[in-house]
């Protein structure tokens, strides 16, 4: 399955796919490093997303979309914070949550 395929399909980010590193907000495109442009898949903008539907909750950042073979594409989940600006709990926090979300 592709990676624009699997977003579209599920319905609270249906609509919020953008190609290559788009669904990244500009200030953070910068902090990610990635050797095979190409490779990229898409984004999306996971919390602003659901931010409508989980508005108290730790959502995880963004999800990026990255060719793995010739068949299919794997999710990446990234957060992009300074190392100094997010404690731990607060990460783990966010992954719990990502982890209850994608089990829906």
């Amino acid at each position: 399955m592709t990676f624009q395929s699997a977003v579209e399909s599920t319905a609270p980010v249906r609509d919020h796919f953008r190609a290559g590193l788009q669904g990244l907000r500009k200030a953070d495109r910068g902090r990610l490093r990635y050797t095979s442009p190409r490779r990229l898949r898409g984004s999306v903008n996971v919390d602003q997303a659901l931010r409508g539907s989980y508005p108290n909750d730790p959502r995880w950042d963004y999800a990026i979309g990255i060719r793995r073979d010739g068949r299919s594409d794997e999710a990446v989940w990234a957060e992009v914070h300074a190392a100094s600006s997010l404690h731990v709990n607060e990460l783990l926090a966010k992954l719990q949550w990502l982890r209850r979300w994608l089990d829906q």
